[in-house]
């Protein structure tokens, strides 16, 4: 979205060239307030002040470059580009990098919409950009790039990741640990006491912000009677956990509420409100990279081996196990096939004669659950190592 909205400005700036040489005095950026320095001047054009050196920001042609522009329409839409820093960058392809800050506002049915991003424009050591793809476009995390400019660039009043700013995730409480912010970044620390998170990006540059709250009504007929059902959706980090092969998979949970509100207000409260849960797991690489490809499931019993911790709270995390079995029904043992967590894949169990865990079967399980149904039926009977034995 910023790289259509960038190739838009560039028609508006063009447009505008007529008027680039009224008020070309300098002025200071005032938000760049160390080393190198930003002039700006009324037609739009930024100087970088090295030294005793000032250059012009420049395309690779020599024309000047606008980096500092204000557009509005009278429908509310409009463009700001706001030069904010600069600073010498230590590579043999580049000499500087410019941040600006860009806010968009566009339509959208009858609001308008605020899309604020930044651009990073990679300079060398002329000031002249070479090409389009030296400039990044960072939708969130700029706080990555605070150290390098040397100074605040999200107003947070702190140089670089404001660690004591993180919000915990409280079902992430062992080994690895996610935090996040109000801006919706995420971040692994490799303890409570790491320093140097790793923040959560995506392939194509800045945060992946993953977490989302959202709804949407309709209408059905229930028994005769119209109701509006609405279904409110949130997603929001879970857990994380480092895996053998230095890659990170992290969870996130999807809670699901759907309300029902009736024409006849006597049925409102005949119906409860339906909730559930569901999880996604994604691989994030060790430098914080997420891999977009995700997998959904209903239960994370199966994870917990994996992440070392109890999501379920029944005082073990090995995962699966008989006690957590739950039957459709009533209060007795019903058929063996309604099991709700019964399912494909090998289990960990513990052995009710060594207390020792270990790896129990699909087959088995169904095995001992037909012993409760034998034993449920004779009292005198027991399961132990593996059979149903007389007591």
């Amino acid at each position: 979205m910023a790289a259509s909205l960038c190739v838009h400005l560039n028609l508006l700036l063009a447009d505008s060239d007529e008027t680039s040489d009224e008020n070309l005095d300098w002025i200071a950026v005032e938000t760049d307030t160390i080393n190198e320095r930003l002039n700006k001047n009324g037609a739009g054009y930024v100087q970088i002040v090295d030294g005793e050196r000032e250059l012009q920001v420049s395309h690779d042609d020599g024309s000047p470059m606008h980096l500092s522009f204000v557009y509005s329409a009278d429908d509310g839409s409009g463009h700001t580009m706001i030069p904010f820093a600069v600073s010498k960058i230590e590579n043999p392809d580049y000499g500087y990098i410019i941040a600006v800050r860009n806010i968009s506002k566009y339509p959208d049915e009858n609001r308008i919409v605020e899309y604020k991003y930044w651009e990073l424009y990679k300079l060398d050591s002329n000031g002249s950009l070479k090409n389009w793809n030296d400039v990044l476009y960072v939708e969130s995390g700029i706080v990555a790039y605070e150290e390098t400019f040397g100074q605040d660039l999200d107003g947070d009043m702190h140089v670089g990741l404001n660690l004591s700013a993180l919000i915990s995730i409280e079902s992430d409480t062992k080994n690895e640990l996610l935090k996040t912010n109000e801006e919706g970044e995420v971040y692994i620390l490799g303890g409570i006491d790491d320093q140097n998170p790793i923040l959560v990006v995506r392939p194509e540059g800045g945060a992946a912000l993953l977490s989302d709250e959202y709804q949407w009504s309709w209408s059905e007929e229930i028994e005769g009677n119209t109701a509006l059902r609405t279904q409110s959706v949130s997603r929001s980090p879970f857990a994380v956990a480092k895996q053998q092969d230095g890659k990170f998979s992290m969870i996130y949970i999807v809670n699901n509420r759907v309300d029902f509100k009736f024409d006849n207000d006597e049925l409102n409260d005949s119906y409860e409100a339906e909730t559930w849960s569901e999880y996604i797991v994604y691989s994030v690489s060790a430098e914080g990279v997420l891999d977009w490809e995700e997998e959904w499931t209903e239960s994370i019993l199966d994870y917990e081996p994996l992440f070392d911790q109890d999501f379920d709270g029944n005082g073990s995390a090995v995962g699966f196990t008989l006690a957590g079995l739950k039957f459709l029904g009533g209060s007795e043992v019903s058929d063996a096939t309604s099991l709700r967590l019964v399912k494909e894949g090998v289990y960990e169990g513990i052995d009710s004669i060594t207390t020792k865990e270990r790896l129990i079967s699909p087959w088995e399980i169904l095995l001992m659950v037909e012993s409760q149904r034998t034993v449920a039926k004779h009292p005198l009977r027991s399961w132990k190592n593996g059979e149903v034995q007389q007591i």
